[in-house]
C-alpha cells in the first residue's frame, strides 16, 4: 500500500500531521488493551496459584504503563479534541512520556529487543525445548517476517526511486511502528496461546 498509494498509505497509517492518531497507533493501542484486558482476567481467575497471580498483575501491570505511554497519557486525544497542533501540550511545559526522554528510546530499544531476539527468534529455531514454555517456531517465523520486511520497506524508501520522500517517512515513522506493533500482536499471541494451552492442560487432568 505504501509503494501503490503513497499519500493515502501515509495519510491512512501514520499522517505526517499527528501519526499518533493513525490508524498503525490506533491498533497498537487496541493491542495493548487486549494484552491488558488478558493479563487483569487472569490474575483475578479463581483458582490461581498465588504466584501465577502475582505474575499476571505484573504483566497487567507493565502493559498498563506501556499503554498510558503510548498515548502520552491522554496527550494524544487532548491535543486532537481541543484544536491543538500535535505534541504541543505537556505536563509542567514539555514532558509528555517517559520514553522519549533523553536517550531512554534507545535503552527501552535494547531492553526490548535483546530478550525478544533470545526468546522468540533464536531459540524455537535452536532447540525443541522452547515448546514447552509456549514459544513455538511460529513465533521465530513472525518475529522474523516483522523485522525482515521492516529492513526491505527501509531500503526501497531510502532508495532515489521512492514514491515517498525520506523526510516524510521519517516524520511519520511508519516503518518503526509497524515493528511495534508486530512485538505488540506477538505478545498478545503468545500470552493467548500460554492460556490455551494451560487450559487445555487442566481439562485433561
Amino acid at each position: 500500500m505504501l509503494w501503490i498509494w503513497p499519500d493515502f498509505a501515509i495519510r491512512l497509517l501514520a499522517p505526517v500531521e499527528n501519526r499518533e492518531l493513525g490508524a498503525i497507533e490506533i491498533v497498537q493501542v487496541v493491542s495493548l488493551i487486549a494484552i491488558l484486558s488478558l493479563a487483569v482476567a487472569e490474575a483475578f481467575r479463581p483458582g490461581r496459584r498465588m504466584g501465577h497471580k502475582w505474575l499476571w498483575g505484573a504483566m497487567a501491570a507493565v502493559a498498563a504503563f506501556v499503554f498510558v505511554e503510548e498515548i502520552d497519557y491522554g496527550l494524544h486525544f487532548f491535543d486532537y479534541l481541543t484544536g491543538r497542533p500535535s505534541f504541543t501540550t505537556g505536563f509542567g511545559g514539555t514532558w509528555r512520556n517517559l520514553h522519549n526522554q533523553g536517550g531512554n528510546n534507545d535503552f527501552i530499544k535494547i531492553v526490548v529487543f535483546v530478550p525478544a531476539i533470545i526468546l522468540f527468534a533464536i531459540f524455537p529455531l535452536v532447540s525443541r525445548r522452547s515448546v514447552k514454555f509456549g514459544i513455538e517456531r511460529r513465533h521465530a517465523l513472525f518475529f522474523w517476517f516483522v523485522v525482515l520486511s521492516n529492513v526491505a520497506m527501509r531500503m526501497l524508501f531510502d532508495s532515489d526511486g521512492s514514491p515517498i520522500p525520506e523526510s516524510v517517512m521519517q516524520e511519520s515513522q511508519a516503518t518503526w511502528e509497524l515493528v511495534e506493533l508486530g512485538l505488540y500482536v506477538l505478545a498478545w499471541t503468545f500470552l493467548a496461546g500460554w492460556v490455551q494451552r494451560n487450559e487445555r492442560s487442566n481439562q485433561r487432568g
